[in-house]
């Protein structure tokens, strides 16, 4: 008697055991005008269903797509809530900022098609966010191409307004691609009361000298 109950708790308790969910993930590339583009896509289960929705996220300067997924959390919230990760690598490390280049956009614009053709992805909740010039990507991605990506989250970066890249260029840019349909942006900030603005030659900020 006492084996048969042994035998029923470990059975119970094998079955409460929780294994991780499946996910796949790959890293591929992709032929473009400017060179051929790298990428890696996380999906949850051991093949990519269809109809996911998609999250492009991008690194900031310096970075790779392998670095920003090692580090973003994002995988396993994929996992959780079923949908597709795609972290797209910009060349040397380096969202293009130069004036009238797009290269980097006309590259995740090609990449997106293929996820549509190679995927079916849901082509209505496509979506990007991006850390530091990741974010500014974000910002030169969600307004560009317009139908494509459903909202953009940009993390830690803004839009450029000095160096070449300026918000005249991005909204010239906007009326011509978008064919002269305007597009809303909402964004939203941090509401303490005390801000820093730093430019100039010095790169190091002390400790706690934040707002002074």
């Amino acid at each position: 008697m006492k084996a048969s109950f042994y035998f029923v708790m470990l059975i119970a308790m094998i079955g409460s055991i929780r294994y991780p969910a499946s996910a796949i993930d790959i890293s591929a590339t992709l032929p473009t005008a400017s060179g051929t583009r790298s990428y890696i896509i996380h999906a949850p289960g051991s093949s990519v269903a269809q109809n996911l929705p998609v999250l492009f996220v991008l690194h900031g300067d310096g970075g790779t797509g392998a670095s920003i997924k090692s580090y973003s959390g994002f995988d396993a919230l994929a996992d959780t809530e079923q949908f597709m990760v795609v972290y797209p690598s910009a060349q040397s490390g380096s969202w293009s900022r130069a004036k009238g280049e797009l290269k980097d956009v006309e590259f995740i614009s090609a990449l997106i098609d293929y996820l549509c053709q190679a995927y079916q992805v849901n082509t209505a909740e496509i979506y990007v966010t991006g850390h530091s010039a990741g974010g500014y990507m974000a910002y030169n991605l969600g307004m560009p191409i317009p139908g494509k990506i459903a909202a953009i989250a940009p993390v830690a970066g803004n839009m450029y307004g000095i160096s070449g890249f300026n918000w005249n260029f991005l909204t010239d840019k906007i009326d011509r691609s978008a064919g002269n349909r305007k597009r809303r942006l909402r964004t939203t900030t941090r509401t303490g009361k005390r801000l820093l603005f730093h430019r100039g030659s010095t790169r190091e900020i002390p400790c706690g000298n934040i707002g002074n």
